[in-house]
């Protein structure tokens, strides 16, 4: 009978390795209770779940790590403002730090090209991100979905963004860019008084 268990699996985490050798452990006292029953190919199976399971999370980590990266370098000095608000995410609208990042870099990425100051940008992100949630609740939707449409709209791209804001086409954009702009040509409208105007009708 062998009830010992060798795990030969390098991960780059200590507890990886702990929580292994805790199973080993629990087995080979399974297999002084069972006798002659081998307990060895269940160990194997555990364990293999176990060191999977660590793999994942290592990989999300990192995952994790490089959009901390990325919402770092797009918000600069508003960053950790931003990542304050992030970390209230799962409470305060439903979306891990994770995704609350994400989404709120990919707004903020599409702001700031436009030229809007960074304050402006940042909090403009977080509006959205978290009006993101809003919708897809209140429409019962994939909240990437909804993330989509907005960002779509930001682009002059209107038609998926209807399902959530019924209301907003390219004229309805056009007429609040000029009564927010005071201007009276749509000729004369740039993309940033656009964009202003699309948060401004999600927003209402």
């Amino acid at each position: 009978m062998a009830n010992e268990v060798r795990v030969d699996v390098g991960l780059d985490t200590a507890k990886a390795e702990r929580d292994a050798h805790k199973l080993k452990g629990i087995f080979t006292e399974m297999g002084k209770i069972a006798g002659a029953v081998s307990l060895s190919g269940l160990a194997d199976r555990a364990i293999g779940e176990t060191i999977n399971q660590f793999k994942n999370s290592i990989t999300l980590a990192r995952d994790f790590n490089e959009i901390q990266s990325k919402s770092n370098t797009i918000f600069d000095e508003a960053s950790g403002a931003i990542n304050k608000w992030a970390a209230s995410a799962s409470t305060g609208f439903g979306q891990s730090k994770g995704q609350a990042l994400d989404a709120a870099a990919t707004f903020g990425n599409m702001f700031s090209q436009l030229g809007l100051g960074a304050d402006v940008t940042a909090d403009m992100s977080m509006k959205m991100t978290e009006l993101a949630s809003d919708f897809a609740s209140f429409h019962n939707a994939d909240i990437t979905d909804v993330l989509s449409a907005q960002q779509a709209a930001f682009r002059g791209e209107y038609d998926a963004g209807q399902r959530f804001v019924p209301t907003i086409n390219a004229a309805a954009v056009e007429m609040k860019a000029l009564e927010q702009t005071g201007k009276t040509a749509t000729s004369e409208l740039t993309q940033q008084e656009k964009a202003v105007a699309v948060y401004a009708l999600m927003m209402e």
